[in-house]
């Protein structure tokens, strides 16, 4: 079934009159006596009407060139709501056939009598999660309505209706092009379009196959109408994030459109390794915190920070990647006795070290003096951080204090959170701006289970898109990494334990620690627990 087409050049959206929808209602009395629910059969034709050439139903859809083909396949369900009786009828009816029109042919069952409105909607749109391909949008996004079809007669459990049911489209499709500078495609794992004021379609873990089928930087995107708004693209591709934006844009239900859009790649000005924004740790010291964690690797004695902020090694439940490392992606209570040994002589990448280990990172020695004097972790190069010694160090117990209850507005810069299913604390720098499309929650969670994140705010659920937008901000996110006693890992997903570079006596020192329901900036443990270390670097 043909729909109109709306060209679009060198990203530039045509701009169209909105839809006006005519709701009916009923000004009768209610029945003394309503009729009683019963089965009905119906069948009725399904058109697009010979006036309404942007009409018709929406499932099986395929590009002619220039024209979006859009018709129904045999089997395919509509749904039916009666207006006049504000209620669902039960059932379906159900295409005899596929092609531009078809007979659509069911039980119902409800109350229905003649003059009755009806309305019937074909699929439930979802716009989230797509592949940015048509084949999924005619699977997962299709949505179209036939309005006003009228009850002519009902005898013999038979409904008969005084008019076809002419469908028309509730959703728009945008073919979009993504370009870097306007030359090299971009081809994105996840994309979201953002129309001012939330995001009303996202694609999500985009396979390589789309790009085979669509072409390189080609995706297919369906989205509801809108008018006369502003619109912000924001992809993932790699390691780069990237962003568009168009103001006054209208999109207009039931039509196609093109758009070639130059994204722009966001750049960080701040060093290899760090995070872009700055965190007060006193009245006069400002920092940049690093990426993700400080890892280490004893087969070649290699420093580096984790990729992502979210990203622990530790216990993995048997988890392990190609290269040997194991992670955890986990949340919600861990008993204690789900935990993982770690071998003496285990040569991987861990992330969990004794105090002051920079010389000796793979201690595990129980006796607290083996853990003096202290030695920093940031003097030794890291890979991806700059690779030069002295470039970071680890905060002092009065920094951490400072940074989570002394700076301005301290308690509404941290929260629990989970990114990419990870659980944690968000902090957020001294200025902050929040990212559109994105929320947050100020706060620990208010649960009486320590290890309770099942509460944490749906504001505070990030995917990886919207932590990408965080993180571009300034945002950082410190993830439970658990802690190690002797060669055993507890706690992963559960608790957050970070070492300060400052020593509470001869035995102890002092750390941040954290779970669900609160967070401790000063605080002290016996030296020899491994606990993860997240380094800064002085602005």
């Amino acid at each position: 079934m043909n729909r109109t087409i709306r060209n679009i050049f060198t990203a530039v959206f045509l701009l169209a009159s909105g839809l006006i929808m005519t709701g009916c209602k009923n000004d009768n009395n209610a029945p003394e006596q309503p009729a009683k629910a019963q089965t009905y059969r119906m069948r009725i034709t399904a058109s697009k009407g010979a006036d309404a050439p942007v009409n018709g139903p929406r499932k099986v859809l395929s590009l002619d060139g220039t024209t979006l083909n859009a018709v129904w396949a045999a089997g395919e369900q509509v749904s039916v709501y009666n207006v006049t009786k504000g209620a669902a009828l039960g059932g379906w009816l159900e295409a005899q056939s596929g092609g531009e029109s078809t007979q659509l042919e069911g039980d119902l069952t409800g109350t229905v009598e003649a003059g009755d409105k009806l309305t019937l909607t074909f699929l439930s749109p979802n716009y989230t999660d797509q592949q940015g391909t048509l084949a999924y949008i005619s699977a997962h996004c299709d949505y179209a309505v036939a309005e006003n079809v009228e009850v002519a007669s009902v005898s013999g459990g038979q409904i008969q209706a005084a008019n076809d049911a002419v469908f028309a489209n509730r959703q728009a499709i945008l073919r979009l092009t993504l370009k870097d500078a306007g030359t090299t495609p971009v081809s994105p794992t996840a994309l979201e379009l953002f129309d001012g004021t939330s995001g009303i379609a996202t694609l999500t873990a985009i396979p390589a196959s789309t790009y085979t089928t669509n072409g390189e930087g080609v995706l297919y995107v369906a989205v509801p109408g809108f008018s006369g708004k502003t619109i912000t693209l924001t992809a993932i591709a790699g390691a780069d994030t990237y962003i568009y934006n168009k103001p006054g844009v209208t999109i207009e239900n039931g039509s196609y459109y093109t758009l070639s859009a130059e994204m722009t790649k966001l750049v960080s000005s701040a060093p290899e390794g760090a995070i872009g924004n700055a965190f007060s740790v006193s009245a006069t010291q400002q920092v940049y915190f690093s990426q993700g964690n400080l890892q280490y690797r004893a087969s070649d004695k290699t420093w580096r920070f984790a990729e992502h902020q979210w990203d622990i090694i530790g216990m993995g439940y048997g988890q392990t990647n190609t290269t040997g490392n194991i992670y955890c992606y986990i949340g919600g209570t861990v008993p204690d006795g789900d935990n993982r040994q770690i071998s003496s002589t285990y040569n991987g990448w861990i992330d969990l070290f004794g105090w002051g280990t920079g010389n000796q990172p793979t201690k595990t020695s129980e006796n607290n003096s083996d853990y003096s004097p202290y030695r920093e972790w940031g003097k030794k190069p890291i890979t991806n951080g700059g690779n030069t010694a002295d470039m970071w160090r680890t905060p002092t117990h009065e920094e951490w204090g400072y940074l989570f209850e002394s700076r301005t507005d301290a308690a509404n810069k941290y929260g629990a959170a989970k990114v990419c299913g990870m659980t944690g604390v968000v902090v957020l720098p001294d200025e902050w701006t929040l990212p559109a499309g994105c929320g947050f929650t100020a706060g620990m969670t208010a649960v009486s289970d320590w290890y309770d994140w099942s509460q944490v705010p749906e504001t505070n659920v990030y995917t990886e898109l919207g932590w990408r937008k965080m993180e571009t901000a300034g945002a950082v996110f410190l993830p439970c990494a658990g802690f190690r006693y002797d060669t055993n890992v507890h706690d992963a997903g559960g608790q957050g334990h970070y070492w300060a570079a400052t020593k509470y006596d001869s035995d102890e020192a002092y750390y941040v620690n954290f779970a669900s329901r609160c967070l401790y900036p000063v605080t002290w443990n016996n030296k020899y627990y491994g606990f993860a270390v997240r380094l800064v670097m002085e602005l």
